[in-house]
């Protein structure tokens, strides 16, 4: 956490310093999580998609299945847009095919309704924004027509609201014309019905439900740079309510994460172009309407990222423009106000969709790789448990007795950053280079005598466990086991 001038809580907005301890407290006394270098848990790989995208959807639906819907395969001016679909089903960890959008679109939303049905809104296709809607019925596998939009919009947000209606606000058109506007679908009726004008014409903003029912939107594009506002709407009445603005930390592309279990705290994560630091987060309390500037730093600066929060009240970051790439991982513990590191994915990517199954893991789809590789079909599983390590080989295997201290490479998979190579049991100084490749330094004591010595990888619980042994020969005269 960062200190301000010898104040580690810098109040941004309407809020007052007395409202600092009322937070802290709020936060302490909330799930206790213990701090580490590096979490448990950790990446590996399932079934691809058929399709390559990024700039797509994906909603998880009422049996537990994930629908992934458009998308897009390039960032030029008229983007290769999809019209494909697929399921994944978590049970088999397989792919399905699913019916193909009505037409082509990305950078639109995809709301599961209180039905069980998929509303998808507004977007791009091949020639630009689009208004157009359409259904998706999981029990019958086909898409109908929905009323149009209002407006042509994408970049947009779309949230479901307690009574079952869905709020779509903001959006842009071009990257000069940016929408102030805001409308609402009524699932009952099929119809969208005006919700009144933003203050702050905004795209690529977040929505954020709160726990009273209104709706906190904040930061986005505004035409001419990101901005630092934000407004809260309230569906009882229909109004929008200007909220603080966050002093100093104009975003977009980042992301706000309620955490309900920290008295409605939204945890808002990484920016682009500001000009600022894409390390820090920011807090915004509803209560107080106050944020707390530069409430913490992430260990990765990023933009363009998923944040996903997690059974045990952590949040899960992945991804991302970085500038130390695109891979890495991270939690956030509100108890102790720090991130640990989670390890990094095993394909970088930004534009993807990170999505909470019912077992508590997370499906990460899609995206796009700026060294060269362009859309992503991959999916992998981030778990709160360690993966159970696989040794598949060590190299080298071999060295004559008397040979001063080596190191040697473990390739397999399930590693992780709490990884540890053990020696006839024994824990050596482990380095952990990726879910398939570890290091260990191997000391000249180790290697005195001919003989053998067990090789094996350990990660602890939660989940982990010991892999089988590879076995590591110390050459001379005889045999017998190396200490």
């Amino acid at each position: 956490m960062r200190r301000d001038a010898g104040n580690p809580w810098k109040v941004s907005g309407r809020g007052r310093i007395p409202v600092v301890l009322g937070v802290l407290l709020l936060f302490l006394t909330g799930m206790f999580l213990p701090p580490g270098g590096a979490a448990a848990g950790g990446w590996r790989e399932t079934a691809a998609m058929a399709d390559s995208r990024f700039y797509h959807t994906a909603t998880l639906l009422g049996d537990g299945r994930v629908l992934v819907t458009g998308g897009q395969r390039d960032t030029e001016e008229y983007p290769d847009c999809l019209d494909g679909c697929e399921i994944y089903d978590p049970s088999g960890e397989a792919w399905l095919p699913a019916e193909k959008l009505p037409g082509v679109r990305s950078l639109h939303t995809a709301t599961l309704l209180r039905d069980g049905r998929v509303l998808a809104a507004g977007g791009q296709d091949r020639f630009g924004e689009i208004r157009s809607c359409c259904i998706y019925d999981p029990a019958a596998g086909t898409w109908t027509a929905a009323a149009d939009l209002r407006d042509y919009r994408m970049g947009h947000t779309a949230t479901l609201l307690g009574d079952g209606r869905v709020l779509v606000a903001g959006g842009i058109v071009n990257v000069g014309s940016i929408k102030a506007s805001a409308e609402i679908f009524d699932p009952l009726s099929g119809t969208w019905s005006p919700a009144g004008d933003m203050k702050w014409p905004r795209g690529w903003h977040t929505a954020t439900l709160l726990p009273d029912g209104r709706v906190l939107v904040f930061g986005g594009w505004s035409g001419r740079g990101p901005q630092n506002t934000a407004e809260i709407f309230d569906p009882l009445s229909g109004t929008w309510s200007e909220a603080s603005f966050l002093e100093g930390r104009p975003l977009f592309w980042h992301t706000a994460t309620l955490l309900p279990a920290h008295g409605g705290m939204v945890l808002v994560a990484g920016e682009n172009m500001s000009g600022g630091d894409w390390k820090a987060v920011h807090v915004y309390s509803v209560a107080a309407n106050a944020w707390f500037r530069d409430f913490s730093a992430m260990i990765e600066k990023r933009s363009e990222h998923t944040a996903t929060l997690l059974p045990d009240g952590t949040v899960l970051l992945a991804g991302g423009h970085s500038m130390a790439g695109y891979a890495q991982s991270e939690r956030f513990n509100p108890s102790t106000l720090k991130f640990v590191d989670a390890g990094p994915m095993a394909v970088r990517s930004s534009g993807h969709t990170a999505t909470l199954l019912p077992g508590g893991t997370v499906l990460v789809a899609g995206g796009k790789n700026r060294y060269g590789s362009g859309p992503l079909s991959r999916a992998e599983i981030y778990s709160l448990e360690d993966p159970f390590p696989f040794l598949e080989g060590i190299e080298p295997a071999r060295a004559a007795a008397g040979t001063p201290g080596i190191r040697i490479t473990l390739s397999g998979s399930g590693f992780t950053p709490r990884s540890r190579v053990l020696w006839n049991g024994r824990e050596r100084v482990t380095a952990f280079s990726g879910p398939g490749e570890l290091s260990a330094v191997i000391p000249a004591e180790d290697l005195a005598r001919p003989g053998e010595a067990a090789v094996t990888v350990f990660t602890p619980p939660p989940g982990g466990g010991t892999s089988r042994e590879s076995i590591f020969s110390v050459m001379g005269h005889g045999r017998r086991e190396a200490p």
